[in-house]
């Protein structure tokens, strides 16, 4: 392994080194998160790249994604094993996700951006750590951009994999997956085009117990995914290149299986635990999916060795639907459909200019929200246990409402000396939301059932405006050929969840002579529009790498001036004015004795306080991030590989700061995990086989503790623990022609 002065980051050396040492390359750690290819070692901030092999070996153990990046990115949080990727921080704040810089966040809080592509498709995962000023897109935590393979060669290849994995505690255990590509091309054009899907049944615990359906984020068992891609680039000119992707992805509910809650919904209301079981005899017109659209256009020219510039141009739309479950104030079954359509350019500009580089630019982007509550007929659901569900009517869930941000960007670096580069960057923001009227559910309700109700009030909308403007400044400096110190601040900006905040309201209990029903009090966009939370992040870290040992340090802290608080009665939300602080450390340490084994730990400690009444308080563990610790060790040698690893996530408590609990303690329980996996290169393809849950540790998912905390109020808190899947054993195959 050669040393060079633009060292890579000693983590992304690691990340490669698990699952192929002997294939790690020094000079291919460029990220291309700002859109303008750049040296890891540029940047003032932690960066970690994810590349192919790393990600394979973590697939073959039967990982999902976003299990694969709390394995591999120490300040990732545990995966939650469901759909949703809900609290799954980065840094113990919430991380922006992309593929190929096209954001997936929206300003409707679904977490379901990491339930959007087959890992078939990735090529590669880059993650920046911290707030960023450059990339804006409310990544207070940090970014995730995920990065599509493409068409490299002109010769016709194909690439084909199937794998998969089960416990073998029944016939309904078992996951399968299925992909194939087709790439190549002429002298000017390239392309791939895919097909990739998965169908997924039972999940099954330590216990051999069937793992309960999730009904309030949705679950992964008995869906079926569908990745369609199609990415083409043409080399217009020597010095420009034009590149469209094209990609639908939808994972849906077998439609068959749900969970089954009693007759006449004993679980819920009369806490008969006894009578929840899951059940294939789901009858409904709703169920859980998944669908995005995406269509990305990008273009970039070289005018010569020093100046560069970038369009972008997208389209982005999806559609998500979730489980029918018992809406309280309204007595009956509901399930909600949520939407949103979102179009966006990017201009940017590259300059190298007497030892500065600036890339300089605009961008844009509207988004456009609306959603849907259905509400089934109580007889049949009742009946049935909520099983059968007939829909009665719809109606408006949210206030619908559209976002407009506008921004200008500048970032630049510049070489003081050859060893000390800094670099300092502004984004000035302007973000415009138009919120519509909006009547409230429980009064729409009224009106489709009760003949006395006619009309209620609407809640007012209205406009607001936010101007923003956000810094980062930074320092790299070469301590030796082998080792760099840096030093970053940056800013991000963030609207909370305005579909949860406006549409509140609150209504006189009987109708007035003409039936209608009068609004007492409500929230009005116009006069009572919702704080924007400015975050800022602080970092300093060491990287060490040589040809035996390689480590990563960072330590860092983040800092709001707002806190969120969630009603756990009705899920609506408040933002008040309260410091919310983030202090961790997080690092990985890799040896390497011999040419053909590597071991190494990764560790995050994070602590997230929040000041209350002149107090710091351990924030609630429904949203801190617990620390973790993991290890590994690989061995290859020829076509064999082989590798062991651990991750152990800690206990965490905190108090809760709101009316969750009234102030009382609460806790996430953890626990460690133990996978294994090898590979075996074949004439023709690879075998790989796995053990994910080697120990078959019986646990229950940060996800499902956080469910219990917050869905549980008065309900059995067993109707939302989401279990942990026990052992399972994982094969697949791979061949590219």
């Amino acid at each position: 392994m050669s040393v060079m002065k633009k060292l890579p980051l000693a983590v992304v050396v690691s990340v490669i080194a698990q699952g192929a040492i002997a294939e790690t390359q020094l000079d291919k750690q460029v990220v291309t998160l700002s859109h303008t290819p750049e040296q890891i070692t540029d940047l003032s901030a932690s960066v970690w790249v994810l590349e192919q092999d790393a990600i394979q070996t973590q697939l073959s153990m039967g990982k999902d994604l976003k299990d694969i990046l709390a394995q591999l990115v120490p300040s990732i949080d545990p995966g939650t094993q469901g759909r949703t990727n809900f609290g799954q921080n980065l840094r113990g704040r919430s991380m922006a996700v992309s593929i190929d810089g096209i954001s997936l966040n929206s300003s409707r809080a679904i977490s379901r951006q990491l339930d959007s592509i087959d890992p078939f498709n990735i090529e590669r995962i880059e993650v920046l750590a911290g707030a960023n000023a450059l990339l804006g897109g409310g990544a207070t935590g940090g970014l995730v951009n995920i990065v599509t393979k493409k068409g490299q060669s002109k010769e016709l290849g194909l690439d084909f994999k199937t794998a998969a994995t089960s416990g073998f505690n029944g016939s309904d255990d078992g996951e399968y997956t299925l992909g194939t590509a087709i790439s190549g091309g002429a002298n000017v054009v390239q392309g791939r085009f895919s097909v990739s899907q998965t169908t997924r049944g039972a999940y099954y615990d330590a216990n051999q117990d069937e793992v309960l359906v999730d009904v309030t984020q949705t679950s992964q068992q008995y869906t079926e995914s569908l990745d369609l891609m199609s990415n083409v680039s043409v080399d217009v000119t020597p010095n420009s290149k034009f590149d469209v992707l094209v990609q639908r992805y939808e994972n849906k509910s077998d439609g068959k299986h749900g969970l089954a809650l009693g007759e006449n919904l004993s679980s819920v209301f009369a806490g008969d635990i006894d009578a929840i079981e899951n059940s294939d005899d789901l009858d409904s017109d709703a169920v859980p999916e998944t669908i995005r659209q995406l269509v990305a256009a990008n273009y970039n020219y070289s005018i010569n060795d020093k100046h560069a510039f970038y369009i972008q141009a997208y389209s982005r739309s999806e559609e998500l639907g979730f489980y029918p479950y018992v809406t309280t104030s309204l007595q009956a079954l509901t399930a909600s459909n949520q939407q949103t359509e979102t179009t966006g350019a990017k201009f940017a500009f590259s300059s190298k200019l007497a030892g500065a580089h600036l890339v300089y630019g605009l961008d844009y982007s509207r988004e456009s929200f609306e959603a849907s509550q259905t509400l089934f007929d109580r007889t049949a659901s009742l009946a049935s246990g909520g099983l059968t569900n007939n829909k009665l009517y719809e109606m408006e869930r949210y206030a619908p409402y559209d976002v407009e941000s506008k921004a200008a960007f500048l970032q630049t670096s510049y070489q003081v000396m050859p060893a000390l580069q800094v670099n300092a960057g502004y984004r000035f923001q302007n973000t415009e939301t138009k919120v519509d009227d909006f009547v409230g559910v429980a009064q729409q309700a009224l009106i489709q059932e009760h003949p006395a109700v006619a009309s209620a009030d609407a809640i007012e909308g209205g406009k607001n405006d936010y101007d923003v403007s956000l810094w980062n400044f930074g320092a790299v400096y070469d301590v030796a050929p082998t080792q760099q110190v840096w030093f970053g601040f940056s800013q991000g900006f963030e609207l909370p969840d305005i579909a949860k905040y406006y549409g509140q309201g609150t209504y006189a209990q009987l109708p007035d002579a003409n039936g209608n029903l009068a609004l007492i009090d409500g929230i009005s966009a116009d006069e009572q529009g919702v704080d924007g939370i400015k975050t800022d992040s602080y970092e300093f870290g060491w990287r060490m790498q040589n040809q035996a040992f390689g480590s990563q340090v960072t330590v860092y802290q983040s800092k709001s001036d707002k806190v969120v608080e969630l009603n756990t009665e009705d899920f609506t939300i408040d933002v008040k004015d309260s410091i919310r602080r983030t202090r961790g450390l997080e690092g990985s340490v890799e040896l390497y004795p011999m040419d053909t084994i590597a071991v190494g730990t990764n560790f995050h400690y994070v602590r997230t306080h929040v000041r209350h009444d002149g107090k710091w308080l351990d924030a609630s563990a429904f949203e801190a991030s617990p620390s973790t610790l993991g290890a590994y060790v690989n061995y290859t040698t020829g076509a064999y590989n082989v590798q062991l690893q651990a991750n152990h996530v800690t206990n965490a408590e905190g108090d809760y700061t709101n009316d969750l609990t009234d102030g009382e303690r609460s806790e996430v329980v953890g626990y460690t995990l133990v996978d294994v996996s090898s590979s075996f290169k074949l004439p023709y393809g690879k075998l790989s086989a796995g053990i994910a849950n080697l120990t078959d540790r019986d646990y229950t998912t940060i996800w499902g503790q956080r469910a219990m905390m917050v869905y549980a109020q008065g309900i059995p808190e067993e109707l939302f623990e989401y279990k942990g899947r026990g052992r399972t054993y994982s094969l697949g195959y791979s061949v590219d022609f």
